[in-house]
């Protein structure tokens, strides 16, 4: 079964570039130009380079700025998937 994950981020260049990133390592990408308060309880990885919103932080996963290696990113999303990844009752609008 394919991972499915979800990328965030209002620029579309680097939209462009987690999705083909992470395709490129066998994952499906659904993507989003702006954060939804409703996520489920599933793994955030942040990935930016501003300041933590407090609200925010308590959901966070794990966080890396934008200078960080592509590689660093796909070891953390690796290690926070588990092998049953997405769950069956969560699914994302594209």
């Amino acid at each position: 079964m394919t991972k499915t994950i979800l990328t965030i981020d209002d620029e579309e260049v680097i939209l462009n570039l987690l999705r083909e990133l992470f395709e490129d390592e066998g994952y499906a990408v659904a993507q989003a130009s702006t954060p939804r308060e409703d996520l489920p309880d599933v793994p955030i990885i942040l990935l930016t380079g501003v300041f933590i919103d407090e609200k925010l932080s308590g959901k966070i996963t794990a966080y890396h700025n934008k200078t960080t290696s592509l590689s660093d990113l796909i070891t953390t999303v690796e290690n926070l998937l588990p092998n049953d990844w997405p769950p069956t009752t969560w699914a994302v609008d594209q």
